[in-house]
């Protein structure tokens, strides 16, 4: 999973944290967490990439 992130990905970290990828290095991330804020963590840190509305199927509504 670490291997196939990438910039622009939204991803939570070891501590919660929650923020969408705007740097890569090799064992490095800068994440955005909110605009002109970032921060550097470890790529090990993440444990996760959240769903995005385009990542999940689309449900029409029924006509009642």
């Amino acid at each position: 999973m670490l291997s196939e992130l990438k910039k622009g990905d939204e991803v939570v970290t070891t501590g919660g944290m929650i923020g969408r990828i705007s740097g890569m290095k090799d064992t490095e991330i800068t994440l955005q967490v909110q605009d002109g804020v970032r921060i550097r963590v470890q790529r090990s840190a993440v444990t996760g990439r959240l769903k995005t509305p385009s990542d999940s199927p689309k449900t029409e509504a029924k006509a009642s």
